[in-house]
């Protein structure tokens, strides 16, 4: 309860917001770390109360040193290329299997406690966004009925408070006391069960036989033509062997008085996943082959290695077909390929990295260990190799392993690694590793013409920013602003934080003001001049490509508006009114 307690006041004091909101290396380490340690203080307690008196110092002693270890993980997240989801996904499996970690820990009890558990979970889930989403619709509705001024913070209060406590109370509520209640064998009365039996029986069987038949006609298909089978049919294989194996967990109570096909299904699943596994490292091989390792090939061959080995453990019946073994095996799995050389964010990266430089090299193009000059690069290669060599590098920059071509290209004449600055503030961080990346194009050549694509650029600064200049000047922007020409309408109002102060915008009808809560500073616009006499937006239809400068006319707060879009409507008797804007807003001290 305390990783949770914390977890919730992480965000409802808005604790998020000083470690860095746009910095990769910051964003998210807190609340993974905490995720994790719930979910490990939560299967240590199960393993531990699984143990009954022979527990002893492993109470304590356990969940204090995975915190520990938790703690290191999150804090080097970036050296080690931690994945975060693959960590959870393990964490979270560790927890339905942590009580049965024991010989003899009998299967009926495993399966039960497993399935009040994940219900308990979804029933948690409906919890949490019931919470959140009355409390903020009560908000809206106060805001929209009686005009009161909240701001948009409350939801980020009200929805840490309903994640990080309401949720997890609500599990923990429902977590079974009791480790050795089985399941009865046979058909199922309690409502919930007798659900999933039905499920089973009715939709899943039948679709995966289904599916099977498919799959191996298209292995024989293959097999005549002698060809290879197509890239994408290893995501098929995979959806398919991981809905087997979930099936073949949701039907154990019933695979005996469920009918002849779902105990046809029970005998022989493991033996229905060979063909299809088999055809799945034969695509993922070709593709790896052709484009090297990804993420995403690097997933389908985790997946393909955890089927086959519960595939072999099942089918040869090891261990009497242990149920646990199928979740238990791909924690482990998972846990393996969440972070290190060998994981799934720095094994992709590097053989990425590898194939750049055997690109080039097989044109002699890496001289004394660095990149030969673009002018080289461009003519010696084919426009699919440059193409290739454009691709690796947008892999790399979207998955933070451009430092891995440092070697070939930095220390030559046009460095793309010589501008990096360490010292840029940190909402310039986003855009770093995207300049980088241009950069390394630009000193290969493949910047411009390889793929079309990169002909178009689209850019959307989707949320205003502020920068603090010297003597305690701010320009804010772009701020996109909307009001509306409803006589019942509201004044819009933005919240902009700039250096740790808050600043609202509200736009209403013709006038915009800007107003410092934590000193009741305001400056107030008056665009009426504007829409008057020779004013820039006089005229309807009227164009102008030279931004609108604007003093305030009003208020404490000396600032200026710098108008770069703008789009106003008659509204007949009441005359002109703004609806939206893009500008700019600097304040002076």
């Amino acid at each position: 309860m305390v990783a949770a307690a914390l977890f919730a006041g992480y965000f409802l004091f808005g604790l998020h917001r000083t470690e860095g909101w746009y910095d990769p290396d910051n964003f998210g380490r807190v609340p993974l770390a905490l995720s994790a340690a719930f979910l490990w203080a939560l299967a240590a307690t199960l393993f531990v109360e699984s143990r009954g008196g022979d527990a002893g110092p492993l109470r304590h002693g356990l969940p204090l040193a995975g915190f520990l270890i938790i703690a290191l993980l999150a804090a080097a997240n970036r050296a080690l290329e931690l994945h975060p989801g693959f960590l959870l996904t393990a964490l979270a499996l560790g927890v339905g299997v942590a009580a049965y970690l024991r010989r003899g820990a009998s299967q009926r009890a495993f399966w039960r406690f497993n399935h009040d558990l994940w219900v308990g979970y979804v029933v948690a889930a409906i919890a949490a966004a019931l919470f959140g989403g009355g409390l903020s619709a009560i908000v809206e509705t106060l805001r929209y009925l009686f005009q009161i001024d909240i701001t948009y913070t409350v939801h980020e209060k009200i929805w840490a408070v309903s994640c990080g406590l309401v949720g997890p109370l609500t599990w923990l509520s429902v977590v079974p006391e009791r480790l050795d209640e089985e399941i009865v064998e046979g058909p199922q009365t309690e409502f919930v069960s007798r659900m999933v039996s039905l499920l089973g029986k009715f939709l899943l069987v039948p679709l995966l036989l289904v599916y099977a038949v498919i799959l191996h006609a298209y292995a024989i298909k293959i097999g005549l033509e002698w060809s290879l089978p197509k890239g994408r049919l290893g995501w098929m294989v995979l959806s398919f062997g991981t809905l087997v194996a979930a099936t073949a967990l949701l039907i154990f109570p019933t695979r005996a008085s469920s009918g002849e096909l779902t105990a046809w299904f029970w005998r022989f699943w493991p033996y229905v996943l060979i063909v299809p596994l088999a055809l799945l490292f034969l695509a993922i091989g070709r593709r790896i082959g052709d484009y090297g390792i990804t993420q995403e090939r690097y997933i389908v061959v985790l997946a393909g290695l955890w089927l086959t080995l519960v595939a072999l453990v099942h089918g040869f019946g090891i261990g009497g077909r242990d149920l646990r073994m199928i979740p238990g095996s791909l924690a482990l799995f998972l846990a393996a390929a969440a972070l290190g050389p060998w994981g799934v964010n720095a094994w992709p990266n590097r053989n990425q990295a590898a194939n750049f430089h055997s690109i080039l090299a097989r044109h002699d193009l890496v001289r004394d260990g660095r990149a030969a000059p673009a002018a080289d690069i461009v003519a010696k290669l084919s426009m699919a190799e440059q193409v290739r060599l454009s691709s690796i590098v947008d892999y790399l920059n979207a998955n933070r392993g451009l430092d891995r071509l440092r070697p070939l290209l930095s220390g030559t004449g046009v460095d793309p690694f010589a501008s990096q600055s360490t010292d840029a503030p940190m909402h310039a961080r986003v855009a770093y590793d995207w300049q980088l990346g241009q950069r390394i194009k630009d000193r290969l050549g493949v910047a411009k013409g390889s793929l079309a694509a990169e002909r178009f650029v689209n850019f959307y600064a989707n949320m205003p920013g502020g920068h603090v200049l010297d003597g305690g000047r701010m320009l804010i922007g772009p701020v996109v602003l909307k009001s509306s020409v409803s006589r019942e309408a509201n004044p819009s109002v933005q919240i902009v934080t700039v250096d740790g102060r808050r600043l609202a915008i509200a736009t209403e009808r013709l006038k915009i003001t800007i107003e410092d809560p934590g000193s009741s500073r305001r400056a107030v616009f008056d665009l009426a001049a504007l829409v008057t006499g020779r004013g820039p937006f006089a005229s309807a239809g009227t164009t102008r490509n030279d931004p609108v400068l604007l003093k305030s006319s009003d208020g404490t707060m000396t600032a200026t508006l710098i108008i770069q879009a703008a789009g106003l409507t008659r509204a007949g008797s009441e005359g002109v009114a703004l609806n939206h804007a893009t500008v700019w807003v600097y304040v002076e001290p």
